[in-house]
């Protein structure tokens, strides 16, 4: 079985733990399967969601980063806000 078979369990600690391997093996082909899960219906997969777009995506994510700039949870749109910063100011001299 794929890992990446596993950011559709319907266990949400399952999505996002698949999300932080992904990251770990910095699986950028897996960015598009990522990047559906955010709108999950769990906070902390949207959040972990951001860090793969972050790490994995690079400034091309921040658009759908911007996306959760307006989600419900507060921590997901402090996350948002604080990786689109980061990803501004990357190479920036």
């Amino acid at each position: 079985m794929e890992i990446a078979s596993h950011l559709s369990d319907p266990s949400a600690y399952v999505r996002k733990t698949t999300v932080d391997v992904l990251i770990d093996l910095k699986a950028k082909e897996y960015l598009p399967e990522i990047a559906n899960l955010i709108s999950d219906s769990d906070s902390k997969v949207r959040r972990q969601v951001i860090a793969a777009l972050g790490e994995l995506g690079g400034k091309e994510s921040i658009p759908e980063i911007k996306k959760l700039l307006s989600d419900p949870d507060e921590e997901v749109r402090r996350a948002a806000q604080e990786a689109i910063k980061a990803l501004e100011t990357t190479d920036e001299h």
